[in-house]
């Protein structure tokens, strides 16, 4: 099951402390950050799956690491904020953010709150995923459904699938795929690109005659990606 990392920023440590209590009790990894410019830089080298932003905060202000994150990433964030009036209620809405709760709210709400969101985002993945048929995949959370069920797959499965489905209905040669997904330096067997191939079908296609899409051998050249 994936591990799922919560994002607080917010300049009071208290209401960080009160928040992280509840998160990690429910198994839920908890980053802090102070300031906007703190919070943005966590997302280089953090996976972040929900955000809690509050709005008055020393230097960058919310609103603008919230329309910073919307830009990037698509994951649920919630306004934290002393503000009542509905029209800064609108207006974070219209820039982004998923939910908005005034000070001073129950911890315990927020995190129900968080768990709402998290749960309808893991529900409807990115919306624009790339589509073949009944084949969707979304590059920004790697993840691949059929029929709108889930399908695991490896690191490098993933990457030559993505490939070919941004090129789809376009043969791709063994060697593009080489050097798009292993790198121009790969000293190996161009095979392995069949090997690949290979175990997409076994695990996207399993039943040919009901798939309306299909990864097709072009022989002498290549494979395309097509709806059928």
């Amino acid at each position: 099951m994936k591990e799922i990392t919560v994002l607080i920023c917010d300049d009071n440590p208290a209401i960080s402390k009160s928040l992280s209590g509840y998160f990690t009790d429910l198994d839920i990894s908890v980053l802090n950050a102070s300031s906007g410019e703190e919070a943005l830089s966590l997302f280089d080298s953090n996976n972040i799956d929900l955000v809690i932003l509050d709005l008055m905060l020393p230097g960058m202000l919310g609103n603008e690491v919230c329309e910073k994150i919307r830009s990037n990433y698509k994951i649920p964030i919630i306004i934290l904020s002393a503000k009542s009036d509905a029209i800064d209620r609108i207006s974070m809405l219209e820039i982004g953010a998923d939910d908005y709760v005034t000070k001073p709210f129950s911890p315990k709400e927020v995190v129900l709150r968080a768990q709402k969101l998290l749960k309808l985002y893991s529900m409807y993945p990115e919306l624009d995923g790339l589509k073949v048929g009944e084949l969707s995949v979304y590059p920004e959370s790697y993840e691949v459904f059929v029929n709108g069920e889930k399908v695991v797959l490896a690191t490098k499965e993933f990457e030559v699938l993505r490939f070919l489905i941004t090129h789809a209905g376009k043969v791709m040669s063994r060697e593009r795929i080489m050097n798009e997904v292993w790198g121009v330096n790969y000293v190996g067997e161009s095979r392995i690109v069949d090997i690949m191939i290979t175990r997409l079908r076994k695990k996207l296609i399993p039943n040919k005659e009901e798939a309306h899409f299909a990864i097709t051998t072009v022989f002498g050249v290549g494979y395309k990606l097509e709806e059928v």
